[in-house]
């Protein structure tokens, strides 16, 4: 993540994976779907990620489930690059895949 490598992000989810964003800033919700939207929300998401010397992850808990999906949960900031705080909330597939995210963003 560190390395804002947009592609190999990217590869880390389902080939139907969507990603529903929250930005607290603008008020405004937005979805981006499978590979084209998911490239589009990584590198927005990169290019606000400026410096990454003080990024914070406060609770990052998981869960997997009997089926090999699972749910991972980080809540983290970054004041560096004006994040106050934001969470992620990533679904994954059996096979490890993310098929589902919620991300929130709070911008300062």
């Amino acid at each position: 993540w560190g390395a804002k490598e947009v592609k190999a992000t990217v590869g880390h989810y389902s080939p139907e994976a969507a990603v529903t964003s929250y930005s607290v800033l603008q008020n405004q919700v937005e979805l981006f779907k499978k590979e084209a939207g998911l490239t589009i929300y990584h590198r927005q998401l990169f290019d606000e990620l400026t410096d990454l010397s003080v990024l914070t992850v406060t609770v990052d808990e998981m869960e997997q489930w009997k089926s090999g999906a699972g749910m991972v949960f980080v809540v983290w900031s970054c004041a560096s690059s004006r994040v106050a705080v934001a969470t992620f909330t990533y679904l994954y597939d059996g096979s490890g895949k993310i098929f589902r995210q919620y991300s929130v963003l709070d911008l300062h």
